[in-house]
C-alpha cells in the first residue's frame, strides 16, 4: 500500500498542471518566421487575454496562469491565412509544443486572381477534404470520391476506414442522418452537393463526455455546398438493348425543423447501390456492429464473389427504397427515422470442377453444372429519439426491427448422381431497444446508464428433389427435407461512468447481460424423421457479469491507454454447465512524433465463448452434398494479439504513408475431421488443445507529384497463419496458408484535355501440408487502364480497358472494354450520356481456387454487352 501512494505522488508531481504553451511557427517550407502574432482568446467571449509575437526562430512562449481553462490560440502574420487551436488548461503537460504551420493567402496581381485550391488542409483533429479537387464526372456517389481521397479507404462490404480504422459515423453537415447504416448515405448521395468531406479524428457524439472521455473513434462529416436549397433533387434514367434499364431519384430536404434524404431506384445492369450485399454474402455495416446479438445460421446461404467485378457477373433486378429523417421538434428534442425497403432477384450459372488429393495417393474428381436464382426481400426501419436538457442531461432510445426473406433454387447437374435441385428459404426477424441515459455532473465527471433487449430468430427449410439416402440403405427418396431454427435472446444493462484529473482521462463500466441460444433441427425423407442422429435440441445460456476500468495517460508525446477487464461467466448448454473468470487487458500506446507522424503499439488478451454453431452435435443438412455436426466443444478459446501500425499524413506534402503489422496466438481450436466421398461429404468439429499462429503485414504509400501532376499510390500486404485438420481418416495435419497481394494506382491531373488512369493488382496464395510434398497454389493478376477525354466543360469521354489473368499457370485471359461518355450543355441542370459495358461481349469467366486438400476451377456467366442512353437531371 505504501508503494502503491509513493507511485501515485510520482506520478501527480510529474504532471502537475502546466501553465506554459510554446512551439515554432514555420511557412510550408519549414523556414521558421518571425514577428508572427500570437493571441489566446477566451473559447466562449473571443476576449484577448494574453497576446506575444514569435522571434526570429519562429518562437514563441506564452503564459496562460491567469487566462481562463478554455482558451483558442490564434496565430496570424500578414500575407498567410490565419490558423487556430483549442487548448485546455487541464490537459496541459510540462514542455509541451505546440506548432503552427501558416499557409500563404491569396495573392492578386492587378485583375488576376491566384486562389489556393489546396486538396485538403488540416485543422486540429480535423482534415478538411476539398471535394471538388477529387470529383470527376465518372463518379456516381460519394462513395466514388472517398475512394480517392488519401488515408482514406472503402472496403468491398462499403465500410469507411480512415487511416486504416473503421469509420463510427457518416454526418451529414454535423447530424447522424443515416444511424448505423452510413451506406445508405455513402452510395446514393451526390457529389455534385458536397462540398468538403471532414475527417474527425477522437470523435465523440455525446456533448456531455467530451473532454472527460477519452477517445480514438473516427467519424466523416459531409459538408454541403453554401447556398443550398431548402429542397434539392437528382433524378436518372437511362434504358437501352439487352432490355436493361436503371433508373433513380434523391431528394434532399434541409430546414430549421427537419433534414430528410431520400432515394429510390431500380436496376438490373449488375450494379449495386445498396448496404446490402446478397451476391457475395457480405454482412451490412450494420449487422457487423451488433454481430454479437445475432443468431447463428445452420444451412449455408448461396453466396458468390467474383474477381472481375460484381457488376460484371451480378445478374440483378432490383428495388430499392431508402429514407432517412431527423425531426427537430425543439433544440432539445429531436427524432430520427430510417426505412429501408428492398426487393431483388439474383441468378448466375456455374461449373466446377473439384480435384481431392490425400496425400497424394488419393484422388477424388468432381464436376457439377449450377444455375441459381435468389428473391431476397428485406425491410429495416430505425427509430431514435433524443432529448437533451440543456448540459446537464440527455435521454437516447434506440429502436431497431429488421425483417428479411431469401428463397434461393439451385439447379445442378453432377458427375456423382443424377439431375436434382434444391431450395432454401431463410428468414431473419430481429428486434433491439436501447435505452441510454446520460448525467453531467459537473466539469470533471459524467454517468451513463443504459439497458438493452434483443431477440433474433432465423428458421431456414432446405430440400433436396430427388432426395438422398443418408442411412445407406440404397432406397430411393423422393425428397430431403432439413429444418433449422436458431433463435438469439440478448439483455444487458449497466453503467459506465467517465472522469479526468491531472493525470488525464479515465472511466469505469460495470455491466450485466443474460443471453439464450436455441436450436431445433430435424432431417427427414419423404416426411419421415431420419431419427436423433439427425436431431438436435440446443439450449445454451449465458450469464455474464462484466467490470472494466480505463485510464488514458500523456506523457509529452506519448498517450498511454490501459484497459483492465474482468468476466465472469456462467455457461449452461443442455446438460453441460462451465463458470470461468476471464481476465481481459488490452494496452494501447500512441506516440505523436509531431502533427503527422505517430506510431502505435495494440496489445489485447482475451478468451472467446463456446459459439453456438460449434455445440450441436447431430447432424445437419448444410448444403446439398453436406453434412455437419460437433464433437464436445464446450470450452473458451483463448487469443493474444499484438499489432504495430506507423501513419504519416502531410497534407501540405501531399504525402501519407501507413504500415500495420500483427501477430496473433490462438489456443483451444476447433478443427474438423472431413470425410468426403462421390456424393456426400461429412465433417465434424472437435475442440483441440494446439496452438495456431498468425502473423501479416500491409503498407500504403500515396503522394501527388507535382512536376507530372500525377498521383500514385502503393498498397502491398502479406499474411500468414497454421491450422489443422483430418482428412478421409489421416493423422492429424498441420496446414500452412500464405498469401500476399500488390496494388499500383496512378491517376494523372493534367491541365489539358486527355488524362489517364491504370491500376495494377497482383495476388499470390498457397496452402501446404507439413510432412507432405504437395501444395496447392496459384497467382493471378489483373490491371485497369483508362483514358480520360474532356475536350470541353460540355463533353466528356471515357474508354477502359482491363485485363485479367486469373491464374498465371494457365493461358486463360479476359479482355474487356468499356465506355462512358456524356454531353452537359452549358447553362442547363440536365445531362444526357451513354454507357457501353463488356462491349467485347465475354460471357463466361475462369477462377481458381485452392485449400490445403483440395484444386477448384470454376466457371461463371457474366452480364453480357449492354448499352444505355440516359439522362439525369436536377432540380
Amino acid at each position: 500500500m505504501r508503494n502503491l501512494i509513493i507511485l501515485v505522488l510520482i506520478f501527480t508531481g510529474n504532471f502537475i498542471q502546466a501553465q506554459i504553451v510554446k512551439g515554432i511557427i514555420t511557412d510550408e517550407g519549414n523556414k521558421p518566421l518571425s514577428s508572427v502574432s500570437v493571441l489566446a482568446k477566451n473559447q466562449r467571449t473571443q476576449i484577448i487575454e494574453k497576446f506575444t509575437t514569435t522571434k526570429g526562430n519562429g518562437e514563441f512562449i506564452i503564459n496562460l496562469s491567469e487566462a481562463s481553462d478554455t482558451i483558442l490560440l490564434e496565430v496570424y502574420k500578414l500575407g498567410y491565412e490565419k490558423e487556430f487551436k483549442t487548448i485546455y488548461k487541464s490537459e496541459l503537460v510540462e514542455n509541451q509544443k505546440t506548432d503552427f504551420i501558416l499557409i500563404k493567402s491569396n495573392i492578386q496581381l492587378q485583375e488576376v486572381f491566384i486562389k489556393n485550391t489546396r486538396p485538403f488542409t488540416v485543422k486540429d483533429d480535423t482534415v478538411n477534404y476539398n471535394v471538388n479537387h477529387y470529383k470527376s464526372d465518372l463518379d456516381k456517389n460519394i462513395e466514388d470520391v472517398l475512394r480517392k481521397m488519401p488515408g482514406i479507404k472503402v472496403e468491398e462490404d462499403g465500410t469507411i476506414k480512415y487511416k486504416n480504422k473503421p469509420i463510427e459515423k457518416l454526418l451529414l453537415d454535423g447530424d447522424d442522418l443515416f444511424g448505423s447504416q452510413y451506406t445508405n448515405g455513402s452510395k446514393n448521395i451526390s457529389p455534385e452537393i458536397i462540398d468538403q468531406v471532414q475527417a474527425i479524428e477522437n470523435f465523440e457524439e455525446n456533448p456531455l463526455l467530451k473532454n472527460v472521455k477519452h477517445t480514438d473513434q473516427v467519424a466523416l462529416n459531409l459538408k454541403l455546398k453554401k447556398g443550398m436549397a431548402d429542397f434539392s433533387a437528382n433524378f436518372d434514367l437511362s434504358g437501352g438493348i439487352e432490355n436493361r434499364l436503371q433508373t433513380k431519384a434523391n431528394g434532399l430536404t434541409v430546414s430549421n425543423a427537419i433534414k430528410n434524404f431520400t432515394t429510390i431506384s431500380f436496376n438490373n445492369t449488375g450494379f449495386n447501390e445498396t448496404p446490402y450485399d446478397y451476391f457475395s454474402g457480405n454482412s451490412d455495416v450494420a449487422s457487423s456492429k451488433i454481430s454479437e446479438e445475432l443468431a447463428a445460421k445452420a444451412i449455408n446461404e448461396t453466396s458468390f464473389s467474383s474477381d472481375v467485378g460484381t457488376q460484371r457477373a451480378n445478374q440483378n433486378e432490383y428495388w430499392y427504397g431508402n429514407t432517412n429523417t431527423i425531426f427537430k421538434f425543439s433544440k432539445a428534442t429531436n427524432l430520427r427515422l430510417n426505412f429501408t425497403a428492398l426487393d431483388d432477384r439474383l441468378q448466375y450459372e456455374t461449373s466446377n470442377n473439384t480435384t481431392y488429393n490425400f496425400s497424394g495417393d488419393s484422388i477424388i474428381n468432381l464436376s457439377e453444372r449450377n444455375k441459381v436464382v435468389k428473391k431476397p426481400t428485406l425491410y429495416d426501419l430505425n427509430l431514435k429519439l433524443t432529448w437533451k436538457n440543456k448540459n446537464r442531461s440527455m435521454i437516447e432510445n434506440d429502436l431497431i426491427y429488421r425483417f428479411e426473406k431469401s428463397a434461393t433454387d439451385n439447379f445442378y447437374d453432377s458427375n456423382y448422381r443424377n439431375q436434382f435441385n434444391s431450395k432454401l428459404v431463410s428468414k431473419n426477424k430481429y428486434f433491439r431497444n436501447h435505452f441510454l441515459y446520460t448525467e453531467k455532473i459537473n466539469t470533471k465527471n459524467s454517468l451513463q446508464l443504459y439497458t438493452q433487449f434483443s431477440v433474433n430468430d432465423k428458421p431456414q427449410n432446405f430440400s433436396l428433389s430427388p432426395g438422398f439416402d443418408y442411412l445407406g440403405l440404397n432406397n430411393l427418396v423422393s425428397t430431403s427435407d432439413q429444418l433449422s431454427s436458431f433463435s438469439k435472446y440478448f439483455t444487458n444493462f449497466g453503467f459506465n461512468f467517465y472522469g479526468r484529473n491531472k493525470l488525464g482521462k479515465y472511466e469505469i463500466n460495470a455491466n450485466q447481460s443474460i443471453i439464450q441460444n436455441k436450436l431445433e433441427s430435424k432431417l427427414s425423407q419423404d416426411q419421415e424423421d431420419l431419427g436423433n442422429d439427425f436431431r438436435n435440441d440446443l439450449d445454451y445460456k449465458i450469464l455474464n457479469s462484466t467490470i472494466e476500468g480505463k485510464y488514458s495517460f500523456v506523457f509529452g508525446k506519448l498517450t498511454w491507454i490501459n484497459h483492465l477487464k474482468l468476466k465472469n461467466y456462467w455457461l449452461n448448454a443442455n446438460q453441460e454447465k462451465l463458470n470461468r473468470s476471464v481476465f481481459n487487458p488490452k494496452i494501447n500506446l500512441v506516440y505523436r512524433f509531431d502533427m503527422q507522424n505517430n506510431i502505435k503499439l495494440n496489445f489485447i488478451s482475451d478468451q472467446n465463448l463456446p459459439q453456438e454453431n460449434n455445440l450441436f452435435q447431430n447432424y445437419i443438412l448444410t448444403n446439398h452434398r453436406t453434412l455437419k455436426r460437433n464433437s464436445t466443444a464446450f470450452d473458451f478459446q483463448k487469443y493474444n494479439n499484438v499489432s504495430l501500425d506507423f501513419s504519416s499524413q502531410s497534407a501540405y506534402r501531399q504525402f501519407s504513408w501507413m504500415l500495420t503489422g500483427y501477430y496473433q496466438t490462438n489456443q483451444n481450436n476447433i478443427f474438423s475431421t472431413i470425410l468426403i466421398e462421390n456424393d456426400v461429404t461429412k465433417i465434424v468439429s472437435y475442440l483441440l488443445d494446439t496452438k495456431n499462429e498468425s502473423f501479416g503485414f500491409s503498407t500504403t504509400v500515396e503522394k501527388y507529384y507535382y512536376p507530372l501532376r500525377t498521383n500514385f499510390r502503393l498498397r502491398a500486404s502479406y499474411n500468414w497463419m497454421n491450422y489443422q485438420n483430418q482428412v478421409n481418416n489421416s493423422d492429424l495435419r498441420t496446414n500452412i496458408n500464405q498469401s500476399y497481394s500488390i496494388n499500383f494506382f496512378m491517376k494523372s491531373a493534367f491541365n489539358f484535355p486527355i488524362n489517364f488512369e491504370n491500376n495494377f493488382n497482383f495476388q499470390y496464395n498457397q496452402n501446404k501440408t507439413e510432412g507432405l510434398t504437395q501444395k496447392f497454389d496459384f497467382s493471378s493478376f489483373n490491371n485497369s487502364a483508362k483514358l480520360i477525354i474532356k475536350p470541353s466543360k460540355s463533353i466528356f469521354f471515357n474508354v477502359t480497358w482491363d485485363f485479367y489473368q486469373p491464374n498465371l499457370d494457365s493461358n486463360s485471359k479476359y479482355h474487356f472494354l468499356d465506355t462512358y461518355m456524356f454531353f452537359k450543355p452549358q447553362k442547363e441542370n440536365y445531362t444526357l450520356y451513354l454507357r457501353g459495358a463488356n462491349l467485347l461481349n465475354n460471357k463466361s469467366f475462369d477462377v481458381k481456387n485452392i485449400s490445403d486438400y483440395y484444386s477448384n476451377l470454376s466457371n461463371y456467366s457474366l452480364n453480357q454487352r449492354y448499352i444505355l442512353l440516359g439522362i439525369n437531371f436536377k432540380l
